[in-house]
């Protein structure tokens, strides 16, 4: 059985409600568990992965971009339509 033991996408994060305040892993590594059942009980182990967050970060905001133009075009195809852009 793999599991996730926390957050795999969104591994630090910081926000301003209730107060100020932000939550980091100290790692920007992946991670997951390995549960096993076995005659004589469980076994778990914890996996960690490196990975090229910098270029998954990248890869984020460029999706996010993207995104947004992506969802401004709709919009303006709509306005040009007169919000018939349901077919």
């Amino acid at each position: 059985m793999i599991l996730n033991p926390g957050s795999v996408g969104l591994p630090a994060y910081r926000d301003e409600l209730p107060r100020t305040h932000r939550v980091e892993t100290g790692t920007p590594h992946a991670r997951y568990a390995l549960l096993e059942g076995r005659a004589e009980g469980w076994s778990a182990e914890l996996i960690q992965l490196s990975y090229d967050h910098g270029e998954a970060a990248a890869r984020a905001a460029l999706d996010a971009i993207l995104s947004d133009m992506l969802l401004n075009q709709v919009k303006g195809m709509e306005l040009l339509l007169g919000g018939r852009c349901q077919e």
